[in-house]
């Protein structure tokens, strides 16, 4: 079968070449749909960046306005705690016990390990149980018989 051809249709390589620049045309296309894709993924990296650094120092404005009352708030509630150290952490190398409190409370005979959160969760509890557990092993590696009391904030 012949393809015929009118004068008013295009020729075979009339057509061609329009097919040509259409597909040239879609990889242009595309290539700026990737740099598009690739700037608002920066961009949302950087944003993500910009929230969490944000959260995170508002969740250092909280804690730093907390601790410092913590003692007389438990004080109210006849629990009396003579010392609190902030960001507590525990390095127990020999043992591979590492963690960290916002704030540790404690007395002869009690100690308090309280995380502070702007947001809590079911997860922060979770880790805080841990803590929690750690504390204790690492407490009784050491023969220190105090009762823990643990709190989120």
């Amino acid at each position: 079968m012949e393809a015929v051809q009118t004068a008013n249709s295009p020729s075979f390589e009339t057509v061609w070449a329009i097919l040509q620049e259409v597909a040239e045309s879609q990889k242009e296309t595309a290539k700026r749909q990737e740099e598009t894709d690739r700037l608002l993924k920066e961009s949302i990296t950087e944003y993500d960046k910009r929230f969490g650094d944000m959260d995170n120092r508002f969740g250092e404005v909280v804690e730093r306005l907390l601790s410092p009352t913590l003692i007389d708030r438990f004080i109210d509630l006849n629990v009396v705690f003579q010392t609190a150290s902030t960001n507590f952490k525990v390095k127990d190398h020999t043992n591979k016990i590492y963690f960290e409190i916002d704030v540790f409370l404690q007395n002869s005979d009690t100690a308090m390990l309280v995380e502070i959160k702007t947001n809590l969760t079911i997860s922060y509890i979770n880790e805080h149980i841990n803590r929690l557990e750690k504390m204790r092993t690492f407490a009784d590696l050491h023969n220190d018989k105090r009762s823990f009391l643990v709190s989120c904030k």
